[in-house]
């Protein structure tokens, strides 16, 4: 019994709330600032940065205190046979409360009326436009093959024939690739949207609407390759991990612990980007674009993939511990450890938590701030989606460099899987680049566009087409 009621709360009540509650929560609390207002329109930037530092509040709390207390208890408070069952029990209080403190205020929350199915009406319009145009089944069959790697993916996972998972896994990696491909190179032109106000079906401002959403394809695309990037701390920097000095004393730690640098570096960054950085960057004359952070985020997660390369031929360069086994050692396997100590991997876990703070808050923004307001919470689905498409092709490269991923990693060549990814983020950046030269903003910057300079991704020619407007 306890079996199937836990398999229903975990992809029942989890995942149901977490859908319910992500793409709602971020658009519900940027709806309370009136972006007309100078000073508000700046405490709506400001919000997105600190609910992404209360995401990793929650997440390191988990990571250091809920995940010690399921597994060992909390003596003589509580006993470690009732571990689990606390780890679960201070969640759901913690939701009670939360739902209650939330219902109290309901009374003082800007709440935009809702406007019937505007996703239905979104994939009618685009159905109707794609009908018209070549161009247009193009993307849409970019945008179709997503559904079809997701299936392939999970069902990969319930599959026991090594080569059959592997064909399952590459090819819902594959189909990510395709539809990630054809948005980047596809997804910008908007123009066959339109054909659908030709029909007569729908007003020229619900298509205009419409491409307004299609026209951030591209940008969905570019954050695949992001997550892709993000996934390694919880595969390939966990088994690099594994194989470097995990001593502490007389112990050996988990190599998996150090995923929480990720939110801690957010912890910390966050408001120091915040604060001092964005400013001083702001004050030399520089302004900081939504797609500038995301661009120099990519960047940042190149040099972390550089640096976990650079740290695995490093491990294997300075030699194994004698006679010490690794814990990630199965039963009877001999597991080498290198005398690196596995603490010069947080340079590469640094990296990655300052890219997460530069691409994923300004995404956030992005697809909400430039998308009509009636799709402001399926577009941060969205991008959320994101990530788990990240994932799959994250776990699709590696099984396609699997002989490169051996189980005692110095029989392999883990540095050319992160050469790789990083290669991916590369190309990954020049595409970016190039998309974004064309890109507008729909809402004007918080500060004047004269202030600009260097090269900047989504500024010159929107830049040039408002100035050519006003002359």
């Amino acid at each position: 019994m306890s079996v199937p009621v836990y398999m229903a709360g975990l992809f029942g009540g989890v995942a149901m709330g977490v859908g319910g509650i992500k793409p709602n929560v971020v658009v519900l609390g940027a709806d309370q600032f009136d972006v007309t207002d100078p000073a508000q329109r700046k405490q709506r930037d400001d919000f997105f940065n600190w609910f992404y530092w209360s995401i990793n509040v929650g997440s390191t709390f988990s990571y250091i205190f809920l995940t010690n207390l399921a597994v060992q208890g909390l003596p003589p408070l509580i006993p470690e046979s009732f571990g689990f069952f606390a780890s679960f029990l201070i969640p759901t209080v913690s939701f009670f409360v939360a739902v209650v403190i939330f219902y109290a205020g309901r009374d003082r929350y800007v709440k935009k009326p809702p406007q019937g199915s505007a996703l239905s009406r979104f994939v009618d319009i685009l159905c109707c436009a794609g009908a018209k145009s070549l161009h247009g089944k193009i993307v849409l069959s970019g945008g179709l093959a997503f559904i079809p790697a997701i299936v392939t993916t999970i069902a990969s996972y319930f599959i026991q024939d090594p080569t059959l998972h592997m064909a399952f896994a590459v090819a819902g990696a594959g189909l990510v690739v395709y539809g990630t491909l054809v948005l980047m190179t596809s997804g910008q032109d908007t123009s066959w949207v339109l054909e659908a106000a030709e029909t007569g079906q729908y007003s020229l401002g619900e298509v205009k609407e419409a491409a307004q959403v299609v026209r951030l394809a591209p940008y969905f695309s570019f954050l695949i390759v992001f997550w892709a990037v993000y996934a390694q701390q919880n595969m390939n920097f966990v088994m690099q991990g594994c194989q470097m000095d995990l001593r502490v004393g007389s112990t050996q730690i988990s190599s998996a612990m150090l995923s929480m640098f990720d939110a801690i570096v957010i912890l910390v960054f966050v408001p120091v980007f915040n604060s001092v950085v964005y400013p001083v960057v702001e004050a030399c004359g520089i302004q900081l674009t939504l797609l500038r952070k995301m661009g120099i985020g990519f960047v940042i997660a190149m040099a972390c993939m550089l640096t976990a390369g650079y740290v695995e031929v490093w491990r294997k360069d300075v030699g194994v511990l004698a006679h010490v086994n690794s814990n990630c050692a199965r039963a009877g396997e001999h597991l080498p450890m290198s005398t690196l100590s596995v603490w010069w991997q947080t340079p590469q876990y640094l990296l990655i938590g300052i890219g997460e703070i530069l691409v994923n808050i300004p995404s956030y923004d992005l697809f909400y701030s430039e998308v009509p307001e009636s799709m402001r919470s399926v577009c941060q689905a969205l991008n959320l989606l994101t990530t788990t498409l990240g994932a799959l092709v994250a776990g699709g490269t590696n099984s396609i460099f699997s002989f490169w991923i051996t189980s005692d990693l110095n029989d392999g060549q883990l540095e050319r899987v992160f050469y790789v990814f990083a290669a991916l983020v590369v190309v990954n950046l020049v595409g970016f680049i190039l998309v974004s030269q064309g890109f507008e903003y729909h809402q004007p910057a918080k500060t004047t566009l004269d202030l600009v300079s260097g090269l900047s991704p989504a500024l010159p020619r929107a830049n040039h087409r408002r100035q050519t407007r006003q002359t």
